[in-house]
């Protein structure tokens, strides 16, 4: 946030951001559209009356079910999986998640088996700790 206000107090002419919860940065970006700031946000998006435009590199459902037709080619269509995000409040990653559950609940995907969905907050150690969980929990 404080960067957004950095940028708020330069007078720039736009932002662009990609916002890892969609409330958080409301404040700020509303405080820099405001002073007369574009905002734009991509990939994850804030509330809508947070920013000016938001930009998406594709469809969040093409992105989930895609993301499991692939997965399940890799696995022969059978075994368990387990799914590791980003944050929990990631709006992209929760929206392309619930699509992925949705695909999974095809005949195609009867074999396969979603067992955990772990996040590791944006974070390395936490996510390498959250995937050899997923893998212990796979295993049992």
């Amino acid at each position: 946030m404080s960067y957004v206000n950095t940028l708020t107090q330069q007078q720039v002419d736009a932002m662009a951001v990609s916002a890892q919860d969609p409330g958080a940065l409301c404040t700020a970006l509303k405080q820099a559209m405001r002073n007369d700031i574009k905002v734009v946000t991509y990939d994850s998006d804030t509330r809508p009356g947070c920013r000016h435009a938001f930009v998406s590199q594709a469809s969040a459902e093409d992105l989930g079910r895609t993301e499991v037709q692939l997965l399940a080619e890799q696995i022969d269509h059978k075994g368990e999986i387990a799914i590791l995000s980003a944050a929990q409040t990631a709006t992209n990653q929760n929206t392309w998640i619930e699509f992925m559950k949705d695909e999974l609940e095809k005949p195609a995907y009867k074999d396969i088996k979603l067992v955990e969905i772990a996040y590791g907050n944006d974070d390395a150690q936490q996510s390498f700790q959250q995937t050899q969980g997923c893998s212990r929990s796979t295993r049992t």
